[in-house]
């Protein structure tokens, strides 16, 4: 009797082995959504040990994975290793100075803008205003990992604006021009000859305003929340 229990526990004990390594390995196989910067990227994991990795406007990449415990290593031995923990739900690349990239299996939705008002009112843009996203190159990125600031003070045409692009703030008053809900600022350029930043101010239907300029060639929107 005893041995009959003791091959039917060592028989348990390896069928309960065997299906852990099974779920394991289901847990893991297919889709996993992360959102890097305003843009989705998706990993599928394959159950023959490759991966195809996507984002948009980015070639799709290619390689081989393994799961090692808690962690996903994928191309493991070459330049490009990578590691991310595994905690049965989500999977999280480590990108250092407290940035992650969090892998889940919801898809995660683009980032839409709430349409701007044509009939806004003056009156409606009073207030202090500070960015909450910056929009730029096709990222949505917060202002602090972008090292931006920027923030409006408001009261009727008379608009006191700070702002600071990778260097220390700067703080303007500035006389702005309403027209079709919209206001209009420009700032004068530091330098002779060369040209002034134009600033257009919409409010949007969710109760935020959007701020958009073309600085270092390149287009940008600030969204701003009410203080």
């Amino acid at each position: 009797m005893k041995k009959t229990l003791s091959v039917l526990l060592l028989a348990a004990l390896m069928l309960a082995a065997l299906c852990g390594a099974m779920a394991e390995v289901a847990d893991v196989t297919g889709a996993w959504y992360a959102s890097v910067f305003g843009m989705t990227m998706t990993i599928t994991l394959n159950e023959d040990g490759s991966y195809l990795m996507e984002m948009i406007d980015e070639e799709p990449e290619t390689g081989v994975w393994k799961l090692d415990g808690e962690t996903l290593i994928m191309d493991e031995g070459t330049e490009a290793e990578t590691a991310l923990a595994y905690d049965g739900t989500s999977m999280t690349l480590d990108l250092g100075e407290g940035l992650e990239v969090v892998f889940t299996r919801e898809p995660i939705a683009a980032f839409e803008p709430s349409p701007a008002r044509t009939d806004a009112t003056l009156e409606e843009y009073a207030g202090e205003w500070i960015c909450t996203m910056l929009s730029t190159m096709g990222a949505q990125v917060s202002p602090e990992l972008m090292g931006v600031e920027m923030s409006m003070s408001i009261d009727g045409e008379s608009v006191v604006m700070t702002l600071g692009m990778f260097e220390e703030p700067i703080t303007v008053e500035l006389t702005a021009a309403f027209a079709d809900g919209a206001l209009t600022l420009v700032l004068p350029s530091e330098y002779e000859g060369g040209e002034d930043n134009v600033f257009t101010v919409q409010l949007l239907e969710d109760g935020g305003m959007s701020v958009e300029t073309v600085m270092y060639e390149e287009a940008f929107t600030f969204y701003l929340s009410a203080v």
